[in-house]
């Protein structure tokens, strides 16, 4: 009988732990659970309350930064004479996931990529001070910085599929006055356009290739 009671206490404890545990949000992303190999170069956390919005507003709060807020200073491209390009700031852009590989282009202007809407721009400086993240045993990410951000609805292309949030460190090209992202990393979001103007977004955050677009 005291084996029986033992065997019955512990299976409440767990399931105690289980559902204290549950998270509370509809979506959640980035937040909980464990990392394996390399920590990303920019963490992206998403939360929100609900997981249907209005097409003119979905707005979730998004949260990034790095375990260490350092960010490189610049990049080497070319050979042996390898010409040194500086960071010139951290860009934040929401896209469609089928232009995800415009990742590895060079632009004429950072602000203005086809398909991509940028948000803002974050100097080093305050990228280093203020975007820290803390990582611990328990599969918790804590966020130096979280803001509420809109998803333009010009992203929604198709019927579904996939809106990347992406935060890049852009390097400005002196010999060609172009820049180029050096570093950074993305979360894809899955939506669904409903009827009435309503979107249904979920909670399946990853990071993407082309691979990933439905075609």
């Amino acid at each position: 009988m005291k084996k029986v009671l033992s065997t019955i206490s512990i299976l409440l404890v767990i399931l105690i732990l289980f559902s204290s545990c549950a998270s509370p949000y509809a979506i959640s992303i980035g937040h909980d659970g464990f990392y394996v190999g390399l920590l990303p170069s920019v963490a992206i956390g998403i939360r929100s309350d609900k997981n249907e919005f209005n097409i003119d507003d979905i707005t979730l709060d998004f949260s990034f930064g790095d375990d260490n807020g350092d960010i490189i200073d610049y990049i080497q491209i070319g050979g042996i004479s390898a010409e040194k390009c500086p960071v010139v700031c951290i860009a934040l852009y929401f896209y469609n996931a089928k232009y995800i590989d415009y990742i590895s282009t060079r632009f004429a202007n950072y602000k203005e990529i086809e398909g991509w809407h940028f948000v803002k721009e974050i100097t080093p400086e305050d990228y280093e001070e203020n975007y820290k993240v803390q990582y611990n045993y328990w599969g918790r990410t804590k966020y130096d910085h979280t803001e509420a951000l809109t998803i333009p609805k010009e992203t929604l292309e198709l019927t579904t599929g996939y809106v990347c949030f992406g935060v890049y460190a852009i390097a400005y090209i002196p010999s060609e006055n172009t820049y180029k992202i050096c570093m950074g990393s993305e979360k894809g979001l899955k939506y669904e356009n409903l009827t009435s103007g309503k979107v249904r977004i979920h909670n399946a955050g990853k990071g993407l290739s082309s691979t990933d677009v439905p075609r």
